[in-house]
């Protein structure tokens, strides 16, 4: 009786040990995925607001998709465009 319940002690032990490692590997592979995207992201947005020779309306226009349908959701759209490109590199342009 009691080499049974030592036994059954030690199989459990093992498992909660084996539980706790496989979660803190997951949880240390999660946490060092999540770093390198952020500092992907950080990159990609320093360089996106570095970027040489642009005013915020080119950045502006970086960031939609002109082709996009004028229409949606029953709101015009092209006007908007419109302005956007007409602001597109006049370095002199209000909040260029």
């Amino acid at each position: 009786m009691q080499k049974t319940k030592k036994k059954l002690q030690d199989a459990a032990i093992k498992h909660v040990d084996e539980f706790y490692e496989s979660y803190n590997n997951k949880k240390e592979q999660q946490l060092k995925q999540v770093r390198e995207e952020a500092e992907k992201f950080l990159k990609e947005r320093d360089e996106f607001f570095n970027q040489e020779n642009t005013t915020t309306w080119d950045r502006a226009l970086q960031l939609i998709n002109v082709d996009d349908a004028d229409i949606v959701g029953g709101r015009d759209r092209s006007k908007f465009k419109e302005i956007l490109l007409k602001l597109k590199g006049n370095a002199n342009a209000p909040g260029a």
